[in-house]
């Protein structure tokens, strides 16, 4: 289940609360209150109009009678720091292996900021290099081979490649007014695949 957030701007309100899911029915609350539950239409998604204020907003999901799920979303304070996430540790030392490294914009209490749009610029020692970076938007002109982005709904991404020396990698990620944030990948000796000269 997804539920769409609503985080400090007005006119998000006038297009709803848009909830996603693939079970039967569910109730959306904010701030504590219910705003009532709705059932589900396969292959579509539910809306509700909130008026915006600040708080919570819960969505319970609901199978053949039963909560099974619960989702919430928070307004969040402003941008205070970056986060780097590797999903991958370690990588190979064969010249070709990559990792994707996500970034966050969070707020004081580690809440992702669903509206940040800071550029965030990389930096990166060690056996390896940048190959690109992304946020997902798809509207966005900025190039893809480069050492900054722009966050889109709070995230980005920087693409890590390995060269073929065994090390450690930082990579660096700050943004004026941000905490800054570094990533450690292990590149580990790796046999390098046959090619032709």
């Amino acid at each position: 289940m997804l539920l769409a957030s609503l985080n400090g701007r007005r006119e998000r309100s006038r297009r709803g609360s848009r909830c996603y899911t693939n079970l039967d029915r569910v109730e959306l609350l904010h701030n504590g209150k219910s705003l009532g539950a709705k059932v589900v239409t396969r292959f579509a998604h539910l809306v509700w109009k909130v008026p915006y204020a600040p708080g919570t907003l819960e969505a319970r999901g609901f199978r053949k009678g039963r909560r099974v799920m619960v989702a919430k979303r928070e307004t969040t304070g402003q941008p205070a720091r970056i986060e780097l996430e590797s999903y991958r540790p370690r990588i190979a030392a064969d010249g070709q292996d990559v990792a994707l490294v996500e970034f966050r914009i969070q707020d004081e209490r580690g809440r992702v900021v669903p509206i940040a749009d800071n550029e965030v610029t990389f930096g990166l020692t060690g056996p390896g290099r940048i190959i690109g970076v992304g946020n997902g938007n798809p509207s966005s002109h900025e190039p893809d081979k480069t050492t900054r982005r722009t966050a889109f709904n709070g995230l980005g991404l920087a693409i890590i490649q390995a060269t073929r020396e065994a090390g450690e990698l930082v990579l660096t990620a700050q943004s004026p007014g941000l905490t800054s944030s570094a990533a450690s990948l292990t590149v580990h000796p790796a046999p390098l695949r046959p090619s032709v000269p």
